[in-house]
């Protein structure tokens, strides 16, 4: 019999754990003494080398004392429900990296500037988009709209998508969207679309952006740093120009526009 001292100096845990540990019914002393120490037998060590074998597993205490009390088939089961619950974890920590390492490469890349942008021919289309975060399907409509007018009245693109967004982009209800396809020369118009001479913009703060378009705000609050530090405030309404859409999303490339201005 092992004293709980002694007991404590051979398992390598603390006298702490060990009162624990009886209190929760995982281990308790076979006895008392006489003189009401706690009393551990050699089956209570080999019990507590087999606690000690499943926490540095990462095994909950319930769960050891279920196989404590349990059928010797259960320890097998219970190995192997902790396995698939690690392997689960594990993919999300791998997930949670490769998140990660994206945001890092995004982060680094921001470079934001002022561009000049010219003046050139476009169609546009407009829809009301219901707020922010419902923008999917009118975008669709816009898209498919602007491509199957090309398609009846054929003309050379000559840029990427651009959508214009009319509004306070991140805190608004009910806005209007608008899809943009730079052209080489005017085409014929019609009641939901537009042909015209886009005016030039003399200062675009302008950043690129490489990544998924649910962490697209991190771009946008680069370009605001950047324009406030540089003494510019808006002078227009914003413009996401799309240059390169991926089936990894990570690969995505988007530009950030937004006409611009000195302050006064």
């Amino acid at each position: 019999m092992f004293k709980i001292g002694e007991f404590a100096h051979i398992t390598g845990v603390t006298l702490r754990t060990l009162r624990h540990y009886d209190e929760v019914g995982l281990l308790s002393p076979e006895r008392l003494s006489e003189n009401g120490y706690r009393m551990y037998s050699a089956q209570d060590l080999q019990k507590m080398q087999q606690i000690l074998s499943l926490r540095e597993l990462g095994v909950p205490l319930d769960t050891i004392r279920q196989v404590l009390v349990g059928p010797p088939a259960s320890l097998q089961e219970v190995l192997q429900e902790h396995r698939r619950m690690l392997q689960q974890e594990l993919e999300q920590l791998q997930s949670r990296i490769k998140r990660l390492e994206h945001r890092l490469q995004e982060v680094r890349m921001y470079s934001p500037e002022i561009r000049s942008i010219p003046a050139r021919h476009v169609l546009s289309t407009r829809e009301t988009a219901q707020d922010y975060q419902h923008v999917t399907a009118p975008m669709q409509v816009l898209w498919n709209r602007l491509c199957q007018h090309i398609e009846h009245h054929p003309v050379e693109r000559t840029g990427p998508d651009t959508v214009i967004w009319h509004g306070d982009y991140g805190d608004m209800a009910a806005f209007t969207l608008e899809l943009v396809f730079p052209i080489e020369k005017p085409v014929e118009g019609t009641s939901e679309i537009e042909c015209h001479l886009q005016e030039a913009t003399p200062e675009m703060g302008v950043v690129l952006h490489r990544g998924s378009y649910e962490v697209l705000g991190e771009a946008y609050a680069a370009l605001a740093t950047f324009l406030e530090a540089q003494g510019y405030e808006r002078a227009g309404h914003m413009r996401e120009v799309y240059l390169h859409f991926d089936a990894d999303e990570n690969q995505h490339l988007t530009e950030i526009h937004i006409p611009v201005k000195q302050k006064t």
